[in-house]
């Protein structure tokens, strides 16, 4: 019973937040992706990640890079959700954080529509975030 709790107000959320959707008018494939994504993270969020010390940090993040990139109006990117990008899995390079106007979005979720003029923070090889502005760019 203790379980059963959790996972029914989880629900309700959930069900709250499609009734939310509908009522924006937004469009139904765009629901469908949230609630994948949200599906997606509830099994990822179970498995528990390797422990790494922190002292071999530095060497396993050597090779990384932090970049940014800003949407233009006519981007392939623009309109999509995050996770809709594909970017992590497509490119190895991660969105971890979206300047929008004034606001300031650390570790965005994967829901977040992107729109032209964000400022995307990319953190992946410089191999990887060249990829993945060329993704953001024209899709591929």
């Amino acid at each position: 019973m203790r379980r059963a709790l959790p996972q029914l107000v989880l629900r309700w959320h959930v069900l709250a937040l499609v009734r939310s959707f509908y009522r924006l008018g937004i469009a139904g494939n765009r629901i469908e992706a949230t609630l994948e994504t949200l599906r997606h993270d509830e099994v990822t969020r179970s498995r528990r990640a390797p422990d790494t010390p922190l002292a071999e940090l530095p060497g396993l993040l050597s090779d990384a890079s932090v970049a940014t990139d800003e949407l233009g109006a006519g981007d392939w990117a623009v309109g999509r959700t995050i996770a809709a990008t594909a970017l992590r899995a497509e490119t190895g390079a991660s969105v971890v954080a979206v300047v929008r106007g004034t606001t300031y979005l650390a570790s965005p979720p994967p829901w977040l529509a992107l729109e032209a003029g964000d400022l995307l923070y990319l953190v992946g090889t410089r191999e990887s975030v060249d990829l993945a502005r060329a993704r953001l760019r024209q899709g591929v």
